[in-house]
């Protein structure tokens, strides 16, 4: 067990090395916009870096040492990232769908905005409220852009790209399905265990399945070890 601790926090470390990098250029990018865009983006990296298991782009890291013992592809840890961009651009609209004022020990987006609003613009309690909903919105769609940007703006070659690129898109519609459905169940009172099922496979298990799918296809994984690791996902 503390082999695997350890191996565990290992690769955290460098999951969260790539992923500060990545957004610590993006803060920079914002800073030459100006210091609206600045302030924006370092709220995201604020946000992200607060905490998080990093379970996601462990997982593509691990699907890929899994079939290959060659990791010298110095942008693995990098393109594992794009995972941990959907999954937290999620979060950040999940807060706001359910009202979240705390995520991880620190405030959600919208409520950072909102208290930001009140104390820098107008102390008017519904504008801030939208204006904090609706920088959650863009907060969240920006993070789930940035995930397909890290896949296309990667050095892996082409048909791989491609290939992640696909199963990032499929993980980001299921997931919109999984929150759909877990949204419309509270209006129906004949909800049965299998349509609950799906929508945790949709909303929690699509996303490890596709971090493995991912991994094993950065190393060229064969048709058969990709249907194993995305039922070890899935399961």
């Amino acid at each position: 067990m503390s082999d695997f601790k350890s191996i565990m926090n290992s690769e955290i470390a460098r999951v969260n090395e790539a992923l500060d990098e990545y957004l610590q250029m993006r803060v920079e990018a914002g800073k030459r916009l100006g210091p609206v865009h600045e302030f924006y983006y370092g709220n995201i990296r604020e946000y992200l870096m607060r905490g998080g298991k990093r379970l996601r782009p462990v997982m593509v890291v691990s699907a890929y040492k899994a079939v290959r013992e060659d990791v010298s592809l110095r942008y693995l840890y990098r393109a594992a990232c794009s995972i941990e961009m959907l999954h937290n651009g999620s979060l950040l609209h999940d807060d706001l769908i359910d009202h979240d004022e705390v995520r991880r020990g620190g405030p959600t987006f919208h409520a950072l905005y909102r208290e930001w609003y009140k104390k820098h613009a107008r102390d008017d309690n519904a504008k801030a409220i939208d204006f904090g909903m609706a920088m959650a919105v863009l907060g969240g769609d920006s993070l789930l852009n940035m995930g397909a940007q890290i896949i296309s703006a990667s050095e892996l070659p082409s048909d791989i790209a491609f290939e992640c690129l696909r199963y990032y898109q499929t993980a980001y519609q299921e997931l919109a399905d999984g929150v759909l459905l877990e949204m419309n169940m509270v209006n129906d009172p004949h909800v049965t265990s299998d349509t609950y099922l799906e929508m945790i496979r949709l909303k929690t298990a699509v996303l490890f399945e596709k971090s493995l799918l991912m991994g094993a296809t950065m190393a060229r994984a064969s048709e058969s070890q990709k249907k194993a690791l995305s039922q070890f996902g899935i399961r």
